[in-house]
């Protein structure tokens, strides 16, 4: 499996360091695949893209606004931003190469009574992105969320995609928002195809915590092993909140840490 984390969130503390002085830092390391986030600059779009085409590194995946993009949002205002975002963030996807789009189906906090309907609107979202998502030769990926978000389930996950075409549209798999950890290889075996990223990171099993895998409750031989015996081809994207202030020091953990899991799957295989 291949190595790849989300940029800002694992590797500095300060959401504005500069993408032109954070990216080089990965040259020389291990990771093969990097998650961006849609916040990229108009002034850093084609730097970023100038990197990527000469680099060893894939921009593998681009990330959506959490929090702006409500597509099952039932005020018809909130949902065009919202809408308008995820377009953007598709087509800066396909500007760059980004194989991966994630996006979040709500924000939160989201009313018993209001769900079924949510749910179905959010449907309708995610399937006029779909020309979008085609056009820019990217896959969406609809993240499971935590809390009252949609898509807190693999039960709800599953009823959400149902219908949409699984070549443009799939699942990331965020392991901090499982609410029991031991349904991991049910939960992996049943998305199946649709399991197109992950999010990588240890928690508690109260909130998401976003540790470094190793410090909180999840069994990570049996996830790496139900992500084999599927045939998930993606990265092992690490999603983790940096520990240093230094970028190079967050890399390395993570890095070690990579390589530590990689072995305790394979003696437990």
């Amino acid at each position: 499996m291949r190595l790849g984390l989300s940029t800002r969130i694992s590797i500095v503390k300060d959401p504005r360091f500069p993408y032109e002085e954070l990216l080089p830092l990965l040259e020389g390391s291990t990771i093969d695949d990097v998650e961006m986030d849609a916040s990229i600059e108009a002034n850093e779009m084609e730097w970023i893209k100038g990197f990527f085409k000469s680099s060893r590194l894939r921009l593998w995946s681009l990330h959506g606004l959490a929090g702006h993009e409500p597509l099952s949002s039932l005020c018809g205002e909130a949902r065009d931003e919202g809408m308008a975002n995820a377009r953007r963030t598709i087509e800066v996807a396909g500007h760059l190469g980004a194989h991966v789009v994630v996006l979040h189906a709500s924000d939160e906090p989201i009313a018993e009574h209001e769900r079924a309907e949510r749910i179905a609107q959010a449907k309708m979202s995610l399937v006029s992105l779909v020309p979008a998502a085609r056009y820019a030769n990217s896959v969406i990926a609809v993240e499971l969320l935590p809390r009252t978000c949609l898509g807190n389930s693999l039960p709800e996950l599953i009823d959400l995609l149902e219908g949409l075409p699984q070549d443009r549209v799939g699942v990331c798999l965020d392991v901090n928002h499982v609410r029991d950890v031991a349904l991991f290889p049910k939960i992996i075996h049943e998305l199946g195809r649709r399991l197109t990223t992950l999010h990588v990171s240890d928690f508690d099993g109260i909130d998401e915590r976003h540790w470094l895998p190793g410090k909180g409750i999840i069994d990570w031989p049996s996830v790496w092993q139900s992500l084999e015996g599927i045939g998930y081809d993606g990265p092992w994207l690490y999603e983790s909140s940096a520990i240093y202030d230094d970028p190079k020091a967050n890399i390395h953990a993570i890095e070690e840490n990579f390589r530590h899991l990689r072995s305790l799957a394979g003696r437990s295989g």
